[in-house]
């Protein structure tokens, strides 16, 4: 380097170090990898580390051994349908199926079948009349007794007769040849044979396959964030068999929340058609704490099929308890989905939604929400089972809305359902104090033994004192189940055990009922 060169360049590095050192950083920095820029209040993004050259390009030939093969795809769809008479692409049963000439000789010969089993009916009872005598004497010289004796030497009897019909005769009886169930029966066997062949050659192939995918997703979780990017970019355009085996790789990816958005997109785009492997992808969806999972998860519910919806319903409840903000819009969608759903979905909803209505962590005007939807519901002349687990989650809500419904359930007509709804009284304990009366009056009303068993221990469990004289009075029941019921309700109000000594109950309560005036005329 030259005299002058050297000059230069000390001039140079002397400006820069008059420069200040916050804008030096500020304005001669790279940005972070990753989208490193910063956010607001001056905080940047993680820097996330960028893969080498090499690095890129095996991430890239690892993501090529996901995706399964064409030519396995077609081999796996094509046995489905074989197998199942479900076209996967459709994912519906094959409306016109090609006619099989197989299947049609199986069928008629099912319906030939089905004529030999009236006309063997038929042979039975001529057998009965034509062969009375036969068997009359076949029972006398085998000494048989008793009825069931007989019975058995006359099947025996028919048995032999069936037994020794030759070939001809039961083709003369039944007009099926038995040659042709035979042949039949060789090209079924030779069917299910083939269908063997195909099946262990597709198993050996697609276990290569799988094998191969597996250390390939392996190998990505080691790169980590380094591999999120073309994983990110792999997905978008994946279908669901690869995309649910990238999307595995970018859950074990700690502390890497750039997969979220895209992910999310992905999965908003899905048919969901691998009822296998959707369910374990929903799941992790659930405890994604990114903005428009519950949108993600709402639309997926509406579109999935009745195999995979309680998947959807249980991540909605998930999404919740890894975000307290999402338990809102979470249970709209799952309000918005009830209120459309047939009976099967409406059921498995309704126990979704109770998972909510007793979770403690949830927001109180969530569960009135929730309690308001099912007051709606019961209303409605649905199956007794729904408003039993309709009665469930109103007892578990821990809330004072709930008594109201849970009163006028106590009149439902299926007597199961009224049962839930007293034992929901109970389970609210002192909030349902103003239902005292309607359910004192189910415990002595002597109807049903289960409805006053359970009503007297929610008095228990409610705590009011008005219940206390009734309770008393049970205490000397005929029916021990009434008595111990009874006992165990007192001993909660008043915190002292007479067993079942109705007497001292009754002194115990006159003198406190005496100390508590006292008490509150002073």
């Amino acid at each position: 380097m030259s005299l002058k060169s050297l000059i230069a360049a000390a001039v140079a590095a002397a400006v820069l170090a008059s420069l200040p050192l916050a804008a030096s950083a500020q304005e001669k920095a790279p940005p972070a990898e990753g989208g490193g820029s910063a956010g607001e209040g001056g905080q940047k993004a993680p820097a996330y580390p960028a893969p080498t050259a090499s690095e890129e390009i095996r991430i890239k030939e690892l993501l090529a051994l996901i995706p399964m093969p064409a030519a396995l795809a077609a081999e796996k769809r094509n046995l489905a349908k074989e197998l199942t008479g479900i076209d996967p692409d459709e994912g519906k049963a094959k409306t016109n199926p090609p006619e099989d000439p197989e299947e049609k000789q199986i069928e008629d010969l099912r319906v030939r079948i089905e004529a030999i089993d009236a006309q063997i009916k038929a042979i039975s009872a001529n057998l009965h009349g034509l062969y009375r005598k036969k068997l009359d004497q076949a029972i006398k010289d085998s000494a048989a007794e008793t009825e069931l004796d007989k019975k058995k030497v006359e099947l025996r009897t028919i048995e032999k007769f069936m037994r020794d019909l030759t070939d001809s005769e039961a083709a003369a009886i039944t007009g099926i040849d038995p040659k042709d169930v035979q042949k039949i029966e060789e090209t079924r066997r030779a069917a299910i044979e083939d269908r063997k062949r195909k099946m262990d050659a597709f198993n050996a192939k697609f276990g290569e396959f799988m094998k191969g995918r597996r250390q390939a997703m392996d190998e990505l979780g080691k790169l980590g964030s380094k591999a999120v990017p073309l994983m990110c970019d792999a997905l978008a355009a994946s279908d669901f068999d690869s995309g649910a085996a990238i999307a595995e790789v970018l859950f074990s990816v700690r502390d890497d929340d750039r997969f979220h958005a895209p992910l999310l997109s992905w999965f908003g785009s899905q048919r969901f058609d691998d009822v296998l492997a959707a369910p374990p992808l929903i799941s992790k969806v659930g405890m994604l704490k990114a903005p428009g999972t519950v949108a993600a998860l709402a639309s997926g519910l509406a579109r999935a099929s009745f195999q995979l919806k309680a998947a959807f319903m249980g991540a909605l409840y998930r999404t919740s308890k890894t975000d307290k903000a999402n338990a809102d819009p979470a249970m709209a969608a799952l309000l918005d989905f009830l209120a459309k759903a047939d009976q099967a979905n409406m059921e498995i909803c309704i126990n979704i939604v109770n998972m909510f209505l007793a979770d403690a962590d949830v927001p109180r005007q969530v569960k009135v929400k929730a309690l308001q939807a099912f007051e709606r519901i019961s209303r409605a002349p649905e199956s007794g089972k729904m408003v039993r687990n309709i009665a469930y989650g109103l007892g578990t809500s821990g809330m004072e809305e709930a008594v109201d419904p849970l009163v006028r359930l106590l009149r439902h007509r299926d007597q199961m359902a009224a049962i839930y709804a007293v034992q929901g009284l109970g389970n609210l304990g002192p909030l349902a104090a103003r239902a005292a009366r309607d359910v004192i009056d189910l415990a002595t009303s002597g109807q049903d033994i289960r409805m006053q068993q359970s009503a007297i221990l929610a008095l228990g469990k409610i705590g009011s004192t008005e219940a206390v004289n009734p309770l008393i009075a049970l205490v000397e029941s005929e029916n021990k189940a009434m008595r111990i019921a009874a006992r165990d309700a007192l001993r909660q109000i008043l915190k002292v055990d007479f067993v079942f000594n109705a007497a001292r109950w009754r002194s115990y309560w006159a003198l406190e009922q005496r100390k508590r005036a006292e008490g509150s005329g002073r």
